[in-house]
C-alpha cells in the first residue's frame, strides 16, 4: 500500500508536469542541447543548481529505504512462505464463513484497536539483526534472489529513468522557458524563485497550469517527506535496533522537517524559503559520496554478494552464486561517485571564497 500510495503521487506529479510542458512553446532544440556538458555550467551558479538537482534525483536517505524494500519478501510462487501464507489464508477464509456475526469484533472497537497500535511500540522487525560481520548472518536464499532479482532492477531503471530524470527535466524546461524567455516576465538581472513561478505560470499561461504546477509541488513534498520518514524508521530499526510507536516516529520526523523551515520562513521570508529549498537538495549531493562508495564497496564484494547454490539434498550445500558487479560496473559507479565529488568540492570552495569576499 505505501509503494501503490508513492506511485500514485509520483505519477501525479508527472502528469501535471506534462500537461504544464504542453501548454508552454518548448524550443525543443535549444531544451535538448541544455542536456550537453558546456563551459555555461561553470558560470553563474550553474554547477550550484546541478548539484542541487543531482541531490534531489538521487536521494541519499531513498538508497537505504529502497535497499528495505528490495530486501523484504513478495511471496513469490518459488517462495515456500507464499503456500504457507496461502495455507493460512485458506483457514482464515473458512474461519470466518464458520464464526457468527457476534463473534465479530464491533467498528467501534476496531478502531480503538487501530488508534492503539499507534502508539503502542511495534514488535521487533523480522529484517532486524543485532548481527555486526556479514560472516555471522546469511543471504537471502537463490530462490529468493532470482525471483526478486528482475523485478528489482525494473523498479530502480523505471524510478531513476522512467520518472525523476524525465519529472526533473521537465522541472528545468518549464523554469527556462517561463523564466529566461518568458517575455515581460523577469528581468535579465534577477533570479527567478519557487513562489515567482506560480505567479507567472499564472501570468503567462494561465491558471489551470498554474493550479497543476502547485499540485504538482504538493505532491512532490508530500512524497519526498514521507520517504524520509520510511528511511529514517529503516536505519534506526536495521542499524540501531530503535523502535518507536508510529505516533511518536512520526511527530518526531516531522517536527525535525518542519521546525527549520519555519524557523527560516519566519527569520527570513520567501527569499530564505527558497535559499534554504536549494541548499537541502545541495546537503543531500554532498552526503551522496558517502552512500555511493559504501555501496559500490559491498555490491563489488564477492563476499558478501555470494549465496548459497542447495544441492540435491535439502540438509547439502553445492557451492555458490557470485552475484557481484563486474569490473566495468564498479568502474563506472567509482567514476560518477569521483564525478560526484569533484562537483561537490568545486562547490564547497566556490561557496568559500563567496563567503570569504
Amino acid at each position: 500500500m505505501f509503494e501503490i500510495f508513492i506511485a500514485c503521487l509520483v505519477l501525479a506529479v508527472l502528469i501535471c508536469m506534462v500537461v504544464v510542458v504542453s501548454k508552454v512553446h518548448v524550443l525543443w532544440g535549444e531544451a535538448f542541447k541544455g542536456f550537453l556538458p558546456s563551459k555555461d555550467l561553470f558560470g553563474a551558479s550553474g554547477l550550484y543548481t546541478s548539484v542541487g538537482i543531482l541531490g534531489a534525483t538521487v536521494m541519499p536517505h531513498s538508497l537505504f529505504l529502497g535497499s528495505a524494500l528490495s530486501t523484504q519478501n513478495r511471496l513469490s510462487e518459488d517462495d515456500p512462505s507464499a503456500e504457507k501464507l496461502k495455507s493460512l489464508q485458506v483457514i482464515c477464509s473458512r474461519e470466518t464463513t464458520s464464526t457468527t456475526t457476534q463473534s465479530k469484533p464491533s467498528i467501534l472497537s476496531r478502531l480503538l484497536e487501530f488508534f492503539a497500535a499507534q502508539v503502542r511500540t511495534p514488535p521487533p522487525s523480522p529484517h532486524s539483526t543485532c548481527v555486526r560481520r556479514h560472516s555471522d548472518r546469511e543471504n537471502n536464499s537463490l530462490a529468493f534472489i532470482r525471483a526478486h532479482l528482475n523485478h528489482g532492477i525494473c523498479d530502480v531503471v523505471g524510478s531513476l529513468l522512467g520518472f525523476a530524470v524525465l519529472i526533473n527535466s521537465m522541472i528545468l524546461i518549464v523554469a527556462a522557458m517561463v523564466f529566461y524567455y518568458g517575455r515581460g516576465s523577469v528581468a535579465m538581472d534577477e533570479s527567478g524563485n519557487l513562489f515567482d513561478a506560480y505567479d507567472i505560470i499564472y501570468r503567462i499561461i494561465g491558471a489551470p497550469a498554474a493550479t497543476l504546477f502547485a499540485v504538482s509541488l504538493l505532491a512532490a513534498g508530500q512524497s519526498s517527506s514521507i520517504i524520509a520518514t520510511l528511511a529514517g524508521q529503516a536505519v534506526a530499526e536495521g542499524f540501531l535496533n530503535w523502535r518507536l510507536s508510529p505516533v511518536v516516529r512520526r511527530l518526531f520526523t516531522r517536527l525535525i522537517a518542519v521546525i527549520p523551515s519555519m524557523a527560516v520562513a519566519i527569520a527570513c521570508g520567501q527569499d530564505g524559503i527558497d535559499s534554504l529549498l536549494v541548499a537541502s537538495q545541495v546537503v543531500l549531493a554532498l552526503v551522496l559520496p558517502f552512500i555511493i562508495f559504501p555501496l559500490i564497496f559491498l555490491t563489488s564484494s564477492k563476499t558478501v554478494m555470494r549465496v548459497r547454490k542447495p544441492g540435491t539434498d535439502s540438509t547439502a550445500w553445492d557451492g555458490t552464486v557470485d552475484y557481484s558487479s563486474g569490473k566495468v560496473a564498479t568502474l563506472f559507479g567509482c567514476a560518477i561517485g569521483l564525478t560526484v565529488v569533484a562537483a561537490n568540492v568545486y562547490v564547497l570552495v566556490s561557496l568559500i571564497q563567496g563567503a570569504a569576499h
